[in-house]
């Protein structure tokens, strides 16, 4: 309560823009890529109407596959930092 008290209620927000902006195109990439995989699986299979069960796994690889692709597609600082510290070649 200090905190509030000493630096206003908008100090519980800092630092949050880093994140914010580290989170944002993950996100945006992993939305765009989930509806483009469940389109491009309604349109090859042709299930999304008959069965919930069918919908449901596709839905799953769908949000697997999209995972993947934003997490290919974002490198993470840590990730970076790690390569960089760790995997040196040494001769």
């Amino acid at each position: 309560m200090s905190m509030i008290k000493n630096e206003g209620p908008l100090s519980l927000w800092k630092g949050n823009g880093a994140n914010v902006v580290r989170i944002m195109p993950f996100a945006a990439i992993e939305l765009f890529t989930f509806e483009l995989y469940k389109a491009q699986f309604a349109k090859v299979f042709k299930t999304f109407n008959t069965s919930n069960e069918f919908r449901s796994f596709f839905y799953l690889v769908a949000g697997g596959l999209a995972g993947m692709t934003a997490s290919a597609m974002v490198c993470d600082r840590e990730y970076l930092d790690y390569k960089s510290n760790c995997c040196r070649c040494t001769l």
